[in-house]
């Protein structure tokens, strides 16, 4: 048999439980983003770390097929990724992925480079979106710099997914189409 003292307690518990409850409802959401933001970081260092030792066979593993290549304005307003390659194309373009600039340039990127991406009207992203694990995050890396004449600024971007629990890169896109 519980005491009136006990009671009280027990009472006094489970009122402070549903209090604390009731004022963090998020706290599953920003567990999720941590573990995610976690996932992502070792992702970019590891992609980083092989980009600047130019081993594009390791960044490869990275990609999830098929990987999208550029954007296209569809003349609706709307954007959509385009141009995928798939694995076996990949050897093919490599190289024109992991220009001279890109290998200069992302290994040096830290975390203010990367956003996550929020917006789900955004149909380049809806799409993405479509082949990453159920309620993820999608982040993107982006960096703006000049050109070689020094004249015109040029730009990259790359955006990952989580797929099957591993964040991959799902799309690259730049100033100049792939192909």
């Amino acid at each position: 048999m519980i005491s009136t003292g006990s009671k009280h307690i027990m009472n006094f518990m489970c009122s402070l439980f549903l209090l604390f409850s009731a004022a963090y409802p998020n706290q599953n959401a920003d567990a999720q983003n941590n573990t995610d933001r976690a996932a992502f970081s070792l992702a970019m260092k590891d992609l980083q770390s092989a980009i600047r030792a130019k081993n594009f066979v390791k960044a490869g593993v990275y990609f999830h097929y098929p990987f999208f290549t550029a954007k296209e304005d569809q003349a609706n307003g709307k954007e959509l990724p385009v141009d995928p390659i798939d694995k076996k194309e990949f050897d093919n373009y490599k190289n024109d992925i992991f220009h001279k600039d890109v290998c200069r340039i992302l290994p040096k990127l830290g975390l203010e480079a990367v956003s996550e991406v929020t917006e789900h009207k955004d149909s380049y992203y809806t799409v993405l979106r479509e082949h990453t694990d159920p309620n993820t995050r999608l982040y993107e890396l982006y960096a703006q710099y000049a050109g070689e004449s020094g004249a015109s600024e040029s730009y990259f971007g790359f955006v990952f997914g989580k797929i099957k629990g591993r964040y991959k890169i799902l799309a690259y896109y730049g100033k100049w189409p792939l192909r």
